[in-house]
This record gives C-alpha cells, sequence and structure tokens, in this order.
C-alpha cells in the first residue's frame, strides 16, 4: 500500500510530467547563456594626414600629404556566461532537487517551495533578455502548474482562508 505523504490528489501521472518539465528546463537553464561577462568598449580614433614641402628637380615646391586613418572602436574582452556561472545556480541548484524529492515525497509542498525559491532566483539578479533566465521561467510555470495537478495552491489553506470566529476559530489562535 502506498504512503499516504505520496500524491494527495489531482492526476498524478500528468503532476509528474510536469514536474520532469520543470526539473529538465531548469537543468537546462545552468548550461544556457544568462548575459554577458565585463567587456568594455575602447573608443575609435582619428589620425589626420601629414603634409610635407618637396620640391622637384627644378626647384618647384610642391605638397606631397598622407591621408588620414580613421580607427573604429571595438569591444574589449566579454563573453557570455551560462547559469552555472551565474550567482542564481545556487537557487536553480535547490529548485531541481525541490522537485526531484517532490516526485517520491509531499509533492505539494515541495512544488510550492520551489515555485518561491524559482521566482526569488528569476528575480533577484535582475531579468535580462536572456535564454537561461527565460529557461528558469519556464521551469517556475510548471512547477507551478505540477502543484496545481498534485491538488495543492501556492499559498497554504490557513492564509488563503483564515478562520473567523463564526467558524470556529482555535483558542490563542489571532482570530480568536
Amino acid at each position: 500500500m502506498p504512503s499516504p505523504a505520496i500524491h494527495r490528489g489531482g492526476s498524478t501521472g500528468t503532476g509528474r510530467w510536469w514536474t520532469a518539465l520543470a526539473v529538465a528546463t531548469a537543468a537546462l537553464s545552468l548550461g544556457l547563456p544568462w548575459g554577458t561577462a565585463g567587456s568594455a568598449y575602447v573608443s575609435g580614433y582619428f589620425t589626420p594626414g601629414m603634409c610635407a614641402t618637396v620640391y622637384d628637380y627644378e626647384g618647384w615646391a610642391s605638397l606631397d600629404c598622407t591621408a588620414g586613418f580613421v580607427s573604429p572602436g571595438f569591444v574589449l574582452g566579454g563573453g557570455e556566461y551560462t547559469g552555472a556561472q551565474h550567482p542564481a545556480r545556487l537557487f536553480i541548484a535547490v529548485v531541481i532537487a525541490l522537485l526531484v524529492t517532490g516526485l517520491r515525497r509531499h509533492p505539494v509542498m515541495t512544488s510550492r517551495t520551489a515555485v518561491v525559491v524559482g521566482t526569488v532566483g528569476f528575480l533577484a539578479f535582475g531579468v535580462q533578455p536572456a535564454a537561461g533566465q527565460l529557461a528558469l521561467a519556464v521551469s517556475v510555470a510548471a512547477s507551478w502548474t505540477s502543484l496545481r495537478a498534485a491538488g495543492g495552491h501556492l499559498l497554504p489553506e490557513a492564509v488563503r482562508r483564515p478562520r473567523t470566529p463564526s467558524q470556529g476559530a482555535r483558542p490563542g489562535s489571532p482570530q480568536g
């Protein structure tokens, strides 16, 4: 007989599929670019031409000028860094661990926590148009869908609908 802690409602097959998608996209975000590393722009410059007075064999003077030179600017250093090099990698690793743990135990609690941790990891270091952040956003959305498929909500029951005195609030609670 399965443990009552495993899957408390909802379609388990659908929830597992969404959880597997969330784990895969979170792992994928570790290998995708998250931004550009410290690059510096070196501005361009102009070197004017030089002119010199020259005399021909008959003694006539003329100017002999060289052309100027324009150097465009360029970017020095730089490159992209992946999610494995980004500070958000800690959040991504925690999301993956929570979701893998949730496949066997407490899918509602671990999916809820994975959604919160993934959202913090996505927003904590600034949102940039990078493939790694997009993959983490897909992972958070799949985690939330997995949570809903397991029969859970993002906010626990006590937070969503606190008891009122007419509903029999417990003695010593803030409501009663």
